[in-house]
């Protein structure tokens, strides 16, 4: 493994521990949740970290930029239903707004 592609593995695991972060926040609030936020959680955002954990286990130096930027829109991803579900939305739908 070259020093630029051990690198790049390290700011993936620093991506993916960003992301679990978020999703230990989530989980601590999903609890007063509705049912069927819990299961859009469930169906939609846990496999999408368990999806990037594994590609990152895998990365190769062709699939490098796709992996980072599929963290990036997942931190974005995840973030949003955080903050839509702990009322921190600037939407404009009076806060009515689907959570993916």
């Amino acid at each position: 493994m070259t020093g630029e592609t051990k690198t790049t593995k390290n700011a993936f695991e620093t991506g993916l521990d960003e992301l679990r972060t978020l999703r230990d926040e989530v989980q601590l609030k999903l609890h007063l949740a509705g049912k069927d936020v819990k299961s859009q959680w469930e169906t939609t955002f846990e496999p999408k970290l368990e999806k990037l954990e594994q590609q990152v286990r895998s990365a190769t130096d062709s699939t490098m930029d796709a992996i980072r930027e599929a963290i990036d829109q997942a931190k974005d991803s995840f973030k949003g239903f955080r903050d839509r579900l702990t009322g921190d939305s600037n939407d404009d739908q009076g806060g009515r707004r689907e959570l993916v």
